[in-house]
């Protein structure tokens, strides 16, 4: 036994020694797949391959079955697919829910703009230009037979078409005087004005009108010498553009400070109509998508 072990040893050793000399013979490393790895290290595969050896197969272990049929495997189910699961996007019903308030809120907006004004409910406009109210007032008096008339105007809009119309009686309203007018285009925002006439029988009656541009904008009265003495009226009358104007144009919105942007309410133009067309199908579709 110990002299089999030597020489077992020797043979190996002589093979090692032939492997480094390159004296081995080939198919002792085609046979042998320790000595094959140990010459592929030392001289690579490509120099191997170059003299004609090929790589030895690993022997493959066969597995060990039992012949009486028993399976004592774990048996694989089949693959159920399963069905497909139906989730309903939660961005539906929001994506609707904010169609209806859309066009709710929108339908508010146009309508109130249309029969109140925006303006009415917020100073959105500025008039520059008539930051007081127009006042209008008269003053009479009676010297020599002579009934006088004193106009006055103030906050009046420059470069306007102005007029004042007038009706002088005497007796009451029996006698009728004069009816007349005065027409001027202001170059200011003031006006200061008289004119008389030769009376005989009071009490004097007069009644006396502020028209612009064809708009009468104020009206006076009064009578000198009745039981009830009026010899001098006033009054005072917005003539704020904005005031009159308390509805936004949405086609000129951008400029919404300039009073060219606002308009008297319940006048409707073509885009007043299509937002309430637009809004309104907007909040019927939400509310049929809803239900």
């Amino acid at each position: 036994m110990k002299g089999s072990n030597t020489g077992a040893n020797m043979n190996e050793a002589e093979r090692l020694r032939q492997l480094l000399d390159g004296s081995i013979d080939p198919s002792e490393l085609e046979m042998d797949a320790e000595f094959f790895h140990l010459a592929e290290r030392i001289y690579g595969r490509e120099a191997l391959e170059g003299l004609g050896i090929s790589i030895p197969e690993p022997e493959i272990a066969t597995p060990i079955t039992n012949d009486n049929g028993a399976s004592h495997g774990v048996e694989i189910p089949e693959f159920i697919e399963p069905p497909p699961m139906h989730i309903e996007s939660e961005k539906q019903p929001k994506r609707y829910l904010f169609i209806l308030t859309v066009g709710i809120i929108g339908l508010l907006f146009v309508g109130i703009n249309f029969y109140v004004g925006i303006g009415s409910l917020l100073p959105l406009c500025v008039d520059d230009t008539h930051d007081a109210p127009l006042e209008f007032s008269v003053s009479t008096t009676v010297v020599d037979g002579n009934l006088h008339l004193f106009w006055s105007g103030d906050f009046l809009k420059n470069m306007t078409d102005y007029s004042i119309t007038w009706i002088i009686s005497e007796d009451g309203s029996n006698n009728l005087i004069e009816i007349g007018d005065f027409t001027w285009k202001t170059s200011g925002n003031f006006i200061v004005h008289s004119n008389s006439w030769v009376v005989n029988t009071p009490p004097y009656t007069y009644v006396t009108t502020l028209i612009e541009n064809g708009t009468e904008v104020a009206s006076l009265s009064g009578c000198i010498g009745c039981e009830t003495i009026t010899t001098q009226g006033q009054i005072q009358f917005s003539n704020d553009e904005c005031s009159n104007n308390p509805k936004l144009i949405f086609s000129e919105i951008e400029e919404y400070e300039s009073v060219n942007s606002w308009a008297p309410a319940k006048s409707g133009d073509v885009l007043d109509g299509a937002l309430m067309m637009l809004f309104g199908i907007m909040s019927l579709f939400g509310l049929i998508i809803k239900k």
